[in-house]
């Protein structure tokens, strides 16, 4: 889950809706990820040719979305190389 602050107190996105707002974040930017995925399924986001430029775009969507920080250290194509290890990075940064 996702830990966020409405009027300073913290509540817990569940995984779905984790999920629901990286596709919009996606669909915002361009890419289409199916939003009828299954828990256990996952996605290859190399197939979708991210540019340098739309990676950057992505990750500051993210972080507005989520309203988090993702250290530089971690802004890497690695973190686009599934979909599912994109929510639990996102759902970790909290």
């Amino acid at each position: 889950c996702f830990l966020n602050y409405v009027k300073g107190i913290r509540i817990m996105l569940p995984r779905n809706e984790v999920k629901k707002k990286i596709i919009d974040v996606f669909e915002f930017n361009g890419y289409f990820i199916p939003n009828n995925i299954e828990n256990d399924d996952d996605i290859d986001l190399t197939t979708y040719d991210i540019s340098s430029i739309e990676f950057i775009n992505i990750i500051v969507s993210l972080e507005e979305e989520f309203g988090i920080y993702i250290p530089d250290e971690n802004l890497t194509l690695d973190l686009f190389k599934s979909f599912n290890g994109l929510v639990e990075f996102i759902s970790n940064l909290t």
